[in-house]
């Protein structure tokens, strides 16, 4: 399922970016994970689950991205979600994005490695 929403997320982007005419690149996957950031109680249960984002990011600046989000997201003043703030923050940038999927783990079993080396992955 998540090899053919990927698949086809790529072809959306490489037809949108025929028309648009952007830079070239090679998308990458990143993954967004708030674990760090909210407080995790029970191991079975679900809270902010992480996201798995395809994005055309040569420059590297998701990860800056997240971490600014997280900063905001701390803010006296802020009642945005850490998620939208990212994806404004990936918006505003010019970064091309796609939201791939939203992985259904429970705590407990996020604690242990869940993903391959090569997908980026932000633990905030």
């Amino acid at each position: 399922m998540i090899r053919r929403k990927i698949r086809q997320c790529l072809a959306l982007r490489k037809t949108k970016q025929r028309r648009e005419k952007r830079r070239p690149g090679a998308y990458r996957m990143f993954l967004l994970d708030l674990d760090a950031t909210y407080g995790q109680e029970e191991a079975d249960s679900y809270g902010v689950e992480p996201v798995l984002y395809l994005l055309l990011d040569p420059k590297w600046k998701a990860e800056q991205i997240a971490i600014r989000a997280v900063h905001a997201f701390h803010d006296k003043e802020n009642d945005v979600p850490i998620g939208d703030l990212f994806e404004y923050g990936l918006k505003k940038n010019q970064i091309p994005f796609e939201r791939i999927y939203t992985f259904k783990i429970p705590f407990g079993k996020r604690k242990q490695k869940y993903l391959e080396d090569h997908i980026s992955q932000v633990y905030l």
